[in-house]
């Protein structure tokens, strides 16, 4: 009576042992899976222990994986599986710096927790998904590095406010205006000198081998439903806040004109310190995710926000009310 039960208890470990393996996900440094690369099996809470945080530009996931920007899982999140070939333009190019696997049974929960990556996060709140982000829709544009469209090349779909640490700073000579409009300028943080693409251009002429930064613009937004250049339907006109690292309207800044349930897909959650209100009416900050926390209207503009420094997490077009 004994002995089948001993050898059930013998065989069990190895019956089960291909359930426990995870399956695996790979990283490299550089984009289209160069540079040096790393395959981890387990969850990794901080990837300084293997010398990748900050440091991966594209990645192989077998399964279903979660990639944050901070250790330990914080910070923003976004699900991936697949291949990802090149992060420039998702938000967590050079970001990631902890990985772990999801459970089984629990990634179309995380789905709708933190939103794949090139999709927006929900960050728990799926009433607050913002079709704006459709990357159909959104505003794109593909820069090139010679003219006629030849040389490296790479895509944007949002502000870039200093094309220098992708290595483009004065580099591009030629683009392709895929959606909306884009301001391009000679400075980082979008200063010195500015134009408007409007469309394909081969060759840029003066412009070539001079841009620094690039931006979505308010032309032509609207009717395409990229998020540059959406007017909010309840502000009724073009009414725009701009958002700022630094005090004094300086640093790394972004240019809204609808509704923002979680700044952290802009790495702007608390880490703004100035802002500028144009174009009329006024917007309501907040200092949680999905306008939650203590929320506040701003009417102008202000260059130094005092005790709201670093504690905005999501914004959005005040209704129409007297001041």
């Amino acid at each position: 009576m004994t002995r089948p039960v001993r050898t059930l208890i013998v065989l069990l470990p190895v019956a089960l042992a291909p359930c426990l393996t995870e399956a695996g996900i790979t990283v490299w440094r550089d984009k289209n899976e160069n540079g040096p690369s790393q395959r981890v099996d387990s969850a990794v809470p901080d990837l300084r222990k293997i010398d990748f945080d900050d440091r991966i530009s594209s990645l192989t996931a077998e399964e279903t994986w979660l990639v944050c920007s901070e250790p330990r899982y914080r910070g923003e999140c976004r699900l991936i599986d697949g291949t990802v070939e090149n992060l420039h333009g998702s938000g967590m190019n050079d970001r990631i710096s902890s990985l772990r696997p999801a459970p089984q049974g629990q990634a179309r929960g995380w789905e709708k927790r933190y939103g794949r990556l090139g999709a927006p996060s929900n960050a728990g709140n799926e009433s607050t998904y913002d079709p704006t982000y459709d990357p159909t829709t959104r505003p794109a544009i593909r820069v090139y590095e010679h003219e006629d469209y030849r040389g490296v090349s790479q895509r944007f779909d949002r502000a870039v406010p200093n094309l220098g640490q992708i290595g483009l700073a004065n580099q591009i000579t030629s683009v392709r205006v895929e959606r909306g409009e884009w301001q391009a300028c000679t400075g980082a943080n979008f200063g010195g000198d500015c134009t408007t693409l409007h469309g394909d251009d081969d060759d840029l002429g003066n412009w070539s081998d001079r841009i620094v930064s690039l931006r979505p613009t308010s032309g032509g937004q609207a009717s395409t439903g990229g998020w540059g250049g959406y007017r909010d339907p309840r502000s009724g006109s073009g009414s725009r806040i701009l958002l700022f690292a630094d005090t004094d309207f300086a640093g790394r800044s972004e240019t809204f004109y609808q509704a923002v349930p979680d700044l952290s897909r802009f790495g702007l959650a608390n880490q703004v310190r100035s802002l500028r209100v144009e174009g009329g009416g006024g917007w309501e900050v907040c200092t949680e995710a999905g306008y939650g926390g203590e929320c506040k209207v701003f009417w102008d503009s202000d260059k130094f926000l005092g005790r709201w420094s670093d504690t905005i997490a999501s914004i959005r077009p005040a209704p129409n009310a007297e001041r």
